[in-house]
């Protein structure tokens, strides 16, 4: 039998906010790429580094030092550095998954521009794995998946196996052995170079110890970490031993024990000068072990081919998020579920309106195709996607900065919806529309038609005596109208060649019936309006109230269509009603709250917790709209909860 080949893969994880805001986070980046590369270009023998695989670090790094482009370009292309496959590192459950393809998509066309990508599955982050993943990675030539949190280790009897994805794609995976990403890092770096042992109890700081150590002591700063300011550069060839006999054993539950990947690195980790000097030591002191400094990809390549011949690695369907939660962190979904909801409006405003509404104008040579700005949005995506971006685990101020990061997305995501519904609406036909009459469009960007009731707040000139406002399709049937509500107001009205001007107008909040929209595309609507009598008889001088004979609204706080009724009881809680089944749920939508003593990983309840709930609480609940199209509740409450867990 030959020697055991070891894979040394010495990395970075580089979370780009998480422990410090993002701009924070990046001045240690730049300081430990400025020492990677000085390191590899000074030193032959410093032959390969993982860049955590997601281009934005290179991205984020060269904005502060563009001149050392050229130097990542020639690492890449000569194999030592390994860029990709994705651009940041998602959270992939709670973000659409068209975001998970085009965050891998992106990652992969960055790096293959600066000499070449890793095209391997890599998932050491993310809370949980999404059941997709292979067939997400499959359709990118990508078949070799490692990833932890977290899967149940009774799934497989090797950490390999087989991951089948819900549409059959097969992959290959490794879910790492006990330690992980960071099994040489802990288990004999850290003794070999510091004397030390991360995982002995008594692991912890001591005064004194390790030299210059700064700190700032003002009263805003006063809680961030202390710095190492000198590092040690030495290492400890007693330790030598008993590190790798450890880093080993993390590993020997493996289906390929032939072949070994050892981790060496960890969360921020700058590279270490004498590490390729530690390898020859360890040489000299493992001979029945072929060490190797090696490329992640060059490993999974050899494992692959290892595994290859093996009947026994099981076949393992479904999500990997078994936990337990401290394992995974799925509890940080509810951290920040603002963060969740601003991310789903700029998701849907950017895939379901401004990329399907610029290709139309694009395919028919209205406009061009609005590429930077798409780019922009999908750039300010990516980063928010990023696993503890996402949940804001952090300070305060990294909360605050992917909020803003969102909206800014969504708000040019919005633009461009306005400037494609602009584009289409340019070119509609509206040679049946008559002089002094006015169009509503109805698009459809579903990739099937739909007939709805729509919302719609519609201007009518203030100088019109309006009566009620009729809405006719382009053959003159008319739609069926529900009027909310009117305003007089003033619009104003964009002139790019003049001054801007006002119109004065009659805003008329209305629900009506679109029918038959066609997929992708649109409907027009004519917009009229019923005049007054000019000159009213002496008893028709007011206005008499317009009661539509039909009525969603069927008794005190109660409503019901063809499918559905709905009661509003007195604490705010509905009561729905399948009329098909005659099956009813019972106090829906009320709030519950319970005491909280965890972290931003992972809930914890105290001792005496207590479970609060609205339910039987008083609400006000008026109607807000009702009639033949609509009919909306309004509830307002206010639940008393502790003011801190005592």
């Amino acid at each position: 039998m030959g020697k055991t080949r070891v894979h040394i893969v010495r990395y970075t994880h580089w979370d780009r906010e998480f422990r410090w805001e993002f701009e924070r986070t990046r001045m240690r980046l730049v300081d430990c790429l400025d020492r990677l590369f000085e390191i590899m270009e000074s030193d032959p023998d410093y032959k390969t580094f993982m860049l955590d695989g997601q281009f934005t670090l290179v991205d984020d790094y060269l904005e502060i030092r563009p001149e050392r482009r050229g130097t990542i370009e020639r690492l890449a292309r000569e194999g030592r550095l390994e860029l990709g496959p994705w651009f940041t590192l998602p959270d992939c459950a709670p973000i659409n998954g068209e975001s998970v393809v085009r965050n891998l998509a992106y990652g992969l066309k960055q790096a293959e521009a600066f000499g070449g990508a890793m095209r391997y599955g890599y998932n050491v982050f993310s809370f949980g794995q999404i059941a997709q993943l292979p067939q997400i990675y499959g359709q990118f030539g990508i078949d070799t998946i490692i990833f932890y949190k977290s899967m149940d280790a009774r799934r497989s009897k090797y950490p390999e196996f087989i991951w089948e994805a819900p549409d059959g794609t097969r992959a290959l995976a490794s879910r790492l052995g006990p330690e992980a990403r960071w099994n040489f890092f802990f288990a004999a770096h850290i003794p070999i170079m510091y004397d030390r042992d991360p995982w002995h109890k008594d692991w912890r700081y001591a005064w004194g110890d390790l030299g210059k150590v700064f700190h700032t002591a003002d009263p805003e700063e006063r809680g961030w970490f202390y710095d190492i300011l000198d590092p040690e550069t030495a290492y400890h060839p007693e330790r030598i031993r008993e590190g790798m006999e450890r880093a080993l054993k993390t590993v020997e539950t493996t289906a390929a024990p032939e072949t070994v990947l050892l981790f060496d690195g960890t969360d921020f980790t700058e590279p270490h000068p004498l590490s390729p000097i530690v390898y020859d030591e360890i040489r000299k002191q493992f001979p029945k072990h072929e060490i190797i400094q090696s490329r992640l990809g060059d490993y999974l390549a050899e494992m692959r081919k290892a595994l290859s011949k093996r009947k026994d690695l099981d076949v393992v369907r479904g999500a990997m998020r078994d936990g337990p939660v401290g394992a995974v962190h799925t509890d940080v979904m509810s951290v920040h579920p603002e963060m969740l909801i601003e991310n789903s409006h700029a998701e849907n405003a950017l895939l379901r309106w401004a990329e399907p509404l610029s290709t139309f104008a694009w395919a028919h040579g209205i406009d061009g195709y609005p590429t930077t700005y798409l780019e922009k949005i999908w750039r300010l995506l990516f980063q928010s996607h990023a696993h503890d971006s996402l949940h804001g685990l952090g300070p305060v101020t990294l909360a605050e900065g992917e909020l803003s990061r969102l909206k800014q997305a969504h708000v040019v995501a919005k633009g461009l919806v306005r400037k494609g519904l602009e584009n289409v609406t340019k070119e509609i036909d509206t040679s049946g529309v008559e002089d002094g009459e006015y169009f509503l469009a109805v698009h459809n960007p579903s990739a099937f038609p739909r007939s709805e009731v729509v919302e719609a707040y519609v201007d009518v000139p203030a100088e019109a005596a309006l009566k009620h406002v009729i809405i006719e399709d382009m053959d003159g049937n008319a739609m069926p109208v529900q009027e909310v509500e009117r305003q007089q107001g003033r619009a104003g009205v964009y002139h790019p060649r003049s001054r801007n001007m006002p119109f004065y107008s009659t805003k008329v909040h209305l629900y009506f019936e679109a029918r038959d929209v066609p997929a992708l595309g649109y409907k027009t609507f004519k917009l009229k309006w019923a005049q007054k009598n000019e000159y009213p008889y002496p008893h028709e001088d007011w206005d008499a109230p317009r009661i539509l004979a039909d009525n969603l609204l069927c008794g005190p706080n109660q409503a019901e269509n063809a499918f559905i009724r709905v009661k509003a009881n007195a604490d705010g809680t509905f009561d729905i009603t399948d009329k098909a089944s005659g099956h009813v749920y019972p106090s829906l939508n009320y709030f519950q709250d319970q005491g909280e003593i965890g972290n931003m990983w992972m809930s914890d309840a105290p001792a005496n917790n207590a479970v609060l709930t609205s339910l039987g609480q008083p609400a006000q609940v008026s109607v807000g709209a009702s009639g033949p199209l609509a009919t909306v509740f309004e509830v307002r409450q206010t639940l008393t909860l502790p003011p801190a867990f005592d």
